[in-house]
């Protein structure tokens, strides 16, 4: 009894506990419920209906007549004051308004956190903006601002995190910037800032990014106060003076990249202080001397890149104490001696390129027996001898002097290097020389000698002048002809369409599904409510329902403010196509006059785009992003190859899609494909070649290009471009490839990928993929394909049917060099697919014209002349690319900084955010409207 006493009494008690829990629960819930809905202050109200009208802020987002705190879409308020206002992804009318516009902000006196990202405006920052003395976070990155900072824009003092990146900002950093003493996460990536960096002292800082500028002198003045920084990247910048032994104070630095410079002398010692060093980038500097011992230092270091530069000098031996090694990149320097017995030693080593240096010597049986190393390149040295038993099958030992390996150096060259060691080459031992390198001498131009060349071109030049002139009179008729038949075509062709486009009628094109009723998808919606919506695009508004226990997604197109004909367009494509690779159009509602309705299956794993990397679901992983595995992302890949074949290869007339991005790859709930955004797609023109005529009068651009839809003609090679993007999405799990005209991002990445070999790939690949030898093979090829697929000439692009055959059969394009002839496949454009995908690839493998700034301070473009005289020839690798992409500023790129608003932001660093969401475009243009003025069909 007593027992049972003591537990009802504990029972009580615990029962008293909750019930008081409750009330402060209920309490709490309350206070913050009555903090959000407290009216705003007459003057902040007004300040936000000005902010709104002056933005063009749609009304489906901020209604006038509703409480901004309440209602509006991503205003927070506290305490019946503005706190927090987000405008990314916000749809709004045509026209870009300038930051100027936005003057409303400095009424707003509580305002700490302000975002603007992706949301372009026109011109430059404004000076009043340092009066918003409130804010503690700011980001206005990818908002294709210009012009300079305004100098008292250091009045910001409160601002603990601050990204500009992704815009065309100039001039020098203002001095000001020593007073961000709050500032913990600083991104001023991808600008074009120039001049020295300015002192700045916060002890909070932890991220700084001024990477892809044009900054130049020297990184000492930055390091002046920074204790607690740990991520660090000044790469793609114009900084020539040395490294200052102060950079060794860093003690808490973790990532550390300064490539792509011009900087001078050697490393100093003190970098080993740096023990929590986990990444370290060196690489196209002009770094000289010997690695310096204390370097051992970095013993949690996993990747350490010193490639292109003038390191020499020995390996150390001690650099088998890095124990945590993982990538090890010291090409193209001028390292000397043996073989290091330090590089034995890495227990964890997956990656090792030596190429092009100086070793000499046998190489050690060991190297064989280092389990973890998958990719190797030992190419272009001077190693002698034979082969370990059990050497990497994939390793690259080219060009070296080693016996029974095929493609090594002539023998002249090694006895040549070999002489002054007193080691001898006989033909027996001597290694197969390799005479690829090597043509005969072009034939003599004409086979009339050259004193009587003169007698004879004037002998027949009586001859030839009646007949030239017919010819010529011939070809001018029948240019005149041709000219006359081409405008009339086109007028027919324009008044047939405008035709079509006045009748506004569907019948022809609407037959596809169910006709529902404008109630049935009323009650689906809840009568088409903000809860309810998903997004707004440039050919509707797209929400969410649910119709006899089926999710659905209804796009409401509103014909007074979209194009009739993007609408008739989409009708059209569903009347003409079914495929199980595209989205699946369930009916539609004609109902009203000025409102249409399609009615599509709902998706549940929504886009690529936000499929790629997602939060984790269960319990312990919400704050965890998951990425796709390989065999998901090749059969992503394999299915969206299969959609754009069957539009392109199937459809009769064929069908160009003409908005290829990973935000219109849609994934139903087992990850199979639904090709999305089918408003834009259009029938191909009957000549996906142009001739001269059409060029000349249809298209004047000296830079045609017929893939490029901003010229009028829809082909299959826009498509294939555009899914080129998406690959390399797939590959290196950034985001944003596919959603901008930004291409300087391809021009880093696209010479790392080789067909000859795989070196580059692990600096492109996504890291958070986890692949076996056979795997990475396959992710080798879809990077291969994706560099075919983004020739810059169309006409040099693969068929959809091409790429999906190689998708399919991924070994094959890494194992075969005459893939091609075994598909035995050809097109009017080129001969065969291994023209097309190795053709151009293999002969042009410099690195040149992939850079801003050409030469002049980055490293990229040097000629290696030691190459020729360690050979005694020239082995082209310095000819000039014909595939150039063109430069301009990138928004998805390595290294990107995700910016936040929170201090945990730099957990992002592996990703790049969606910077843009436009459509795929070839041609270079300043960047335009963002995501909410994109066609993101059932993305969510």
């Amino acid at each position: 009894m007593r027992v049972r006493a003591a537990w009802g009494a504990m029972l009580t008690t615990v029962l008293h506990w909750m019930v008081m829990v409750g009330v402060v629960v209920v309490w709490g819930m309350a206070l913050a419920v009555e903090a959000q809905s407290m009216p705003l202050a007459g003057g902040e109200a007004g300040a936000m209906q000005t902010l709104r009208d002056n933005l063009g802020i749609r009304d489906s987002a901020w209604q006038p007549e509703e409480d901004p705190c309440t209602y509006w879409r991503g205003v927070t308020c506290l305490n019946g004051h503005v706190d927090s206002i987000l405008l990314t992804g916000l749809p709004r009318n045509s026209g870009r308004p300038s930051l100027g516009d936005a003057w409303g902000l400095t009424q707003l006196p509580f305002l700490r956190t302000f975002n603007a990202s992706q949301f372009t405006f026109s011109g430059g920052i404004p000076g009043w903006f340092s009066n918003v003395m409130s804010l503690e976070s700011l980001d206005l990155s990818g908002c294709a601002l210009s012009g300079p900072l305004p100098d008292n824009f250091g009045s910001l003092s409160r601002l603990t995190t601050l990204s500009l990146a992704g815009n065309s900002l100039s001039g020098m950093l203002p001095s000001t910037f020593g007073n961000f003493t709050n500032l913990g996460f600083l991104n001023l990536s991808v600008n074009a800032f120039v001049g020295p960096i300015p002192v700045m002292s916060s002890v909070v800082l932890t991220v700084v990014d001024l990477s892809w500028n044009e900054l130049s002198d020297g990184v000492g003045p930055l390091l002046t106060g920074l204790p607690n920084l740990q991520y660090l990247d000044l790469s793609h910048n114009m900084f020539t003076l040395p490294v200052p032994w102060e950079l060794g104070n860093l003690k808490n630095l973790q990532y550390l990249d300064l490539s792509n410079n011009n900087i001078q002398r050697s490393l100093p010692p003190e970098l080993g202080r740096l023990g929590n060093l986990t990444v370290a980038k060196f690489s196209y500097n002009n770094f000289s001397g010997s690695l310096p011992a204390e370097l051992t230092g970095w013993s949690g270091c996993r990747i350490m890149e010193l490639d292109h530069n003038e390191f020499s000098g020995d390996i150390p031996a001690t650099m088998g104490l890095l124990q945590n090694l993982v990538v090890l990149d010291i090409s193209d320097n001028n390292f000397k001696g043996v073989y290091s017995r330090g590089l034995l030693s890495l227990p964890m080593l997956q990656v090792l390129n030596i190429s092009h240096n100086l070793f000499y010597g046998p190489l050690p049986q060991e190297l064989a027996a280092q389990q973890a190393l998958a990719t190797l390149d030992i190419s272009e040295n001077f190693f002698n001898g034979t082969v370990p038993m059990g050497f990497l099958p994939s390793a690259n030992a080219r060009k070296n002097c080693l016996a029974q390996v095929d493609k090594q150096r002539p023998l002249k060259a090694c006895t040549k290097y070999y002489a002054p060691m007193g080691v001898t080459f006989s033909f027996n031992a001597t290694p197969p020389v390799d005479n690829t390198d090597y043509a005969p001498p072009p034939p003599p131009y004409s086979s009339v000698p050259l004193e009587n060349q003169g007698t004879q071109q004037g002998s027949t030049g009586s001859k030839l002048t009646p007949l030239l002139a017919g010819v010529f009179g011939g070809m001018g008729l029948i240019l005149f002809v041709g000219v006359m038949v081409f405008c009339l075509h086109r007028c027919q062709m324009r008044r047939s369409r405008d035709r079509a486009m006045d009748s506004g009628r569907v019948s022809a094109v609407g037959g596809r599904g169910q006709a529902f009723t404008y109630s049935q998808l009323a009650s689906a919606t809840s009568k088409f409510s903000l809860s309810s919506l998903i997004s707004v695009g440039h050919s509707g508004e797209l929400y969410r329902g649910e119709m006899s226990g089926t999710a659905v997604v209804v796009k409401k197109v509103d014909l007074r403010r979209v194009k009739r004909e993007l609408y008739l367009s989409e009708l059209e494509v569903f009347d003409k196509v079914s495929h199980t690779k595209l989205v699946s159009l369930l009916g539609t509602c004609l109902d009203r006059e000025e409102e249409k309705y399609l009615v599509y299956k709902y998706c549940p794993n929504n886009d690529l785009a936000s499929s790629l990397h997602k939060k984790g679901s269960s319990v312990h992983s919400d704050d965890v992003l998951q990425s796709l595995d390989w065999i998901t992302r090749l059969k992503i890949a394999i299915g969206v190859a299969d959609g754009l074949s069957y539009l392109h290869s199937e459809c009769s007339p064929p069908i160009i899609h003409r908005d290829v991005r990973a935000s219109s790859i849609l994934l139903d709930d087992k990850y199979e494909v639904r090709i999305g955004s089918l408003g834009d797609a259009r029938i191909q023109d009957s000549d996906s070649h142009p001739s001269i005529l059409s060029r000349m009068f249809g298209f004047s651009s000296s830079s045609y290009d017929p893939a490029d839809p901003s010229h009028g003609i829809a082909t299959n090679a826009y498509d294939v471009y555009c899914f080129g993007k998406v690959l390399l999405e797939l590959v290196s799990g950034k985001l944003g490839i596919s959603g901008t005209t930004n291409n300087q991002w391809l021009e880093w990445a696209l010479p790392l990928i080789n067909v000859n070999d795989k070196e580059g790939l692990p600096k492109i690949i996504d890291p958070s993929l986890i692949v076996d030898e056979d795997l990475m093979e396959e992710v080798w090829a879809m990077a291969i394909i994706a560099k075919a697929c983004l020739n810059c000439k169309p006409s040099k692009r693969p068929s959809m049917k091409h790429v999906l055959k190689a998708l399919e059969n991924p070994h094959k394009v890494v194992r075969e060099e005459n893939f091609g002839e075994s598909l035995a496949v050809r097109s009017s454009s080129h001969s065969s697919w291994n023209d097309v995908l190795f053709g151009s690839f293999r002969h042009h493998t410099s690195v040149s014209g992939y850079f801003r700034g050409g030469n002049a301070g980055t490293g990229c473009n040097r000629d290696r002349d030691r190459d020729r005289v360690r050979d005694g020839t020239n082995n082209g690798n310095n000819s000039d690319n014909e595939d150039n992409y063109p430069a301009s500023m990138p928004i998805a790129r390595p290294g990107m900084l995700a910016s936040s608003s929170s201090q945990n932001s730099r957990e992002m660093y592996a990703m790049n955010p969606h910077m843009r969401h436009g459509s795929c475009d070839i041609a270079r243009e300043p960047i335009v409207e963002v995501a909410h003025e994109s066609d993101d069909d059932l993305r969510r």
